[in-house]
């Protein structure tokens, strides 16, 4: 084969790989112009149920604009702190779907998650006529007790000051600004200390227990103590004797 030959071969190979790179640049435009490719937030990995999402967790994707609807977050903003379904986890690569996230408030443990280190729940069965006012989560509220004894009068007294609410349910269990709650007051659920839980269960069973909004309603300091001085607590304690 002459140096002629070979020259004309070279650029006829020049030429039709030219041709094949503009082709194939073409369809991949085409392609991209059908699928309109979005750029879009999705799981950089499997996020497990009930897992708090941070920035690690998110990747940034080139995905069709069809996958990307109304029911997909793409920003940021909110996606970080929130957290994923407590019933099924988010596969690597998957868009972010609104009912897969949900706030801490939304979860059903939520109350917990409100806990501080030596705090347990303590679910208090509740009616209108047990609450001092209206009550809301996040308020302090001071624990009263009324015990019938050999006295004259029945023994009244603070068992616990400035005790947080984490939660007050309806009786299916649903929070009351939940849009199928019944709005009825029928479970207040507590922040005591760990120590406090058999007092407290004692109270209710020997005694009438009452809530009041506390004149420290949002405190932030010391929460769930008893009182320096409580004729309630003298006489639950004295009748364990």
């Amino acid at each position: 084969m002459n140096k002629k030959t070979i020259a004309a071969a070279s650029r006829i190979l020049l030429v039709s790989g030219l041709i094949l790179l503009l082709w194939s640049a073409a369809v991949r435009i085409d392609v991209n112009r059908k699928l309109d490719l979005r750029q879009a937030l999705v799981a950089s990995r499997t996020i497990p149920p009930r897992t708090q999402i941070t920035d690690n967790d998110l990747a940034e994707l080139m995905i069709p604009a069809s996958y990307l609807q109304d029911r997909t977050l793409n920003d940021r903003s909110e996606l970080i702190g929130k957290y994923t379904d407590i019933q099924g986890s988010i596969p690597a690569g998957s868009p972010f779907y609104r009912e897969m996230i949900k706030d801490e408030s939304e979860l059903p443990d939520s109350p917990y998650l409100q806990l501080k280190e030596g705090q347990s729940a303590y679910t208090m069965k509740a009616d209108i006529a047990k609450l001092g006012g209206t009550l809301s989560p996040g308020q302090r509220v001071d624990i009263y007790a009324t015990f019938e004894s050999n006295r004259e009068r029945p023994v009244t007294g603070c068992l616990l000051e400035n005790v947080r609410i984490i939660a007050i349910k309806d009786y299916r269990g649903l929070s009351l600004d939940d849009p199928e709650s019944t709005g009825t007051v029928d479970m207040v659920i507590l922040a005591v200390n760990d120590e406090d839980i058999s007092m407290l269960t004692l109270s209710e069973k020997t005694g009438d227990v009452r809530l009041f909004a506390s004149n420290r309603t949002y405190s932030t300091g010391s929460e769930a103590t008893r009182p320096e001085s409580s004729d309630a607590l003298e006489w639950l304690f004295s009748t364990e004797d």
